[in-house]
């Protein structure tokens, strides 16, 4: 399968059916990885589950008649995370995905002021480009390279089985650290890339980890700054749609394995309330539906900012209090998304890139090249350039002007790379301010965080348990350190835990 045409098959919407009853064992509620991933395990496994998708993201918006991405999409290999690897080959999805992953390519090209590195997965290609571009510091990048590699494969066996991560209790925390002194590599303070630091190629990678885990960089620890980085080194993916196009992949096996699921990009699924019996989760109710769809259990797969409001005022204050405060968001994903003539296209440029231009202040820029679409059609000589880098929450609260400026310092770090871009410019468009109609966390698609003393190993956060039993999180909130990764553990995690208090309660197990 080519990359078009995994794209055009991701991209094929279904219409959403509608619950086909109003009792379930698990209702899932959000549109993250996490939550997908469990309500897909669970209905694999037997088990009657709900998906809502209170936000109705979808892979794109419309602004000028063309179809743009909210941010660049960019996916590590997900054959270098065992519990992925895993949970994917219990939903028979390992095989596919790989293959749509592969014909996607796996290069991501690194592009400095006077240097252009082009990464793929060959051991071969990166010292080749490496020694062309930087001869003098050729030995000393690769050896980090290889070091932070061999680092992240001594890891692995730590996340082969599913470990309560975060740790909540005395026994998970001895549970936790037993798995830990069997794998020492996991304690290990080293990152691999300290020789790099303060080196031009040290900067890049370390921009670059910004846009594989969800804590900001004074937040994540040496495991957080390492293994995303080095499995992303190894091969970095684009996945037809991004990241929703890969939630959109399990939530159609979750529907294909007899789950039901409320809410696309057409039809939002409209959360009027969450429904509690006591301080037990009981229930959803939805805007403009008179039925209330009950569950044993809820797995909330969404930021706490956006679940927050679904929950009464006295459970919050009775179950919930000092949670919701945890979280700050410290830095966000801006994007810019430039409608091009291919021909203004410097020769040589990637479908992927990152980009350390000469703005300092802006900060590395990740940078996707994708066709241009109207009408879900291609545009024959066209091209969207979809580039993002990673501002503050004073940028946002300082209003539109303030992004818009921002919008101006991208295009201008795109036009240090192809100087003759400019007359080629056909539209302009900001996700944050001209995706009408988008809500919900599309709008913020990558988040930098910062959790109150919930660090453990440098890469988790929020707990899976909550004060109200039968609601667990499992949002990249949990294990924001891992990306995508995190997110994928994180949900495995959450389908386990529902489980074994299902198969407890049910008197024929």
């Amino acid at each position: 399968m080519n990359p078009t045409t995994a794209a055009r098959t991701t991209s094929t919407r279904k219409h959403t059916p509608q619950p086909t009853r109003h009792v379930y064992d698990v209702l899932v509620l959000g549109a993250q990885l996490s939550g997908v991933l469990a309500g897909a395990l669970l209905a694999k496994r037997g088990y009657r589950v709900l998906h809502v998708d209170p936000h109705g993201l979808g892979e794109c918006y419309v602004d000028k008649g063309y179809q743009l991405p909210f941010a660049p999409g960019l996916v590590p290999s997900l054959k270098l995370m065992p519990m992925a690897e895993k949970a994917l080959a219990e939903l028979g999805l390992n095989v596919s995905l790989s293959r749509i992953l592969d014909a996607g390519g796996g290069e991501l090209q690194l592009i400095f002021p006077r240097h252009r590195v082009d990464f793929g997965a060959s051991a071969e290609q990166r010292a080749r480009e490496v020694g062309r571009e930087f001869p003098a510091d050729a030995e000393r990048i690769l050896a980090a390279i290889e070091a932070a590699a061999a680092r992240a494969e001594a890891t692995d066996p730590f996340f082969q089985t599913v470990l309560p991560l975060p740790p909540d209790g005395f026994f998970e925390r001895w549970a936790v650290k037993k798995a830990a002194r069997a794998c020492p590599a996991i304690n290990d303070e080293a990152d691999g890339f300290e020789p790099l630091a303060g080196t031009p190629f040290g900067d890049a990678l370390r921009g670059l980890a910004r846009f594989l885990t969800y804590l900001d960089d004074d937040e994540a620890g040496p495991l957080a700054r390492s293994r995303p980085l080095a499995q992303t080194l190894r091969g970095a993916h684009r996945f037809p749609g991004g990241g929703h196009g890969l939630y959109q992949a399990l939530r159609n096996r979750l529907t294909e394995l007899g789950g039901d699921a409320v809410g696309d990009a057409s039809e939002p699924a409209s959360v009027e309330e969450l429904v509690f019996e006591g301080s037990r989760f009981s229930g959803l109710k939805l805007a403009a539906n008179r039925n209330v769809f009950r569950a044993s259990h809820l797995i909330a797969a969404m930021d706490v900012d956006a679940l927050a409001p679904l929950i009464p005022p006295k459970i919050k204050r009775k179950g919930f209090a000092g949670l919701f405060e945890s979280v700050r968001t410290r830095r966000f994903l801006f994007a810019v998304n430039l409608i091009v003539r291919a021909e203004g296209l410097p020769l040589g440029l990637k479908e992927l890139a990152l980009l350390s231009p000469g703005d300092e202040e802006l900060g590395p820029v990740l940078l996707e090249v994708l066709p241009a679409r109207k009408a879900d059609k291609p545009v024959a000589e066209e091209r969207v350039l979809c580039a993002a880098a990673f501002a503050s929450g004073a940028d946002r609260d300082a209003g539109e002007a303030r992004l818009r400026e921002l919008g101006v310092r991208l295009e201008a770090a795109l036009l240090e790379i192809a100087p003759f871009l400019e007359p080629c410019v056909i539209g302009r468009s900001l996700p944050m301010l001209d995706a009408k109609g988008a809500r919900g966390s599309r709008l913020a698609p990558h988040p930098l965080v910062e959790i109150a003393d919930r660090a453990f190993l440098g890469v988790t956060g929020l707990p899976h348990r909550t004060r109200c039993k039968n609601l667990f999180l499992a949002s990249r909130e949990v294990i924001p350190g891992l990306g995508i990764e995190g997110e994928l553990i994180a949900g495995e995690r959450a389908a386990s835990l529902v489980q074994a208090l299902l198969h407890k309660h049910d008197p024929l197990k």
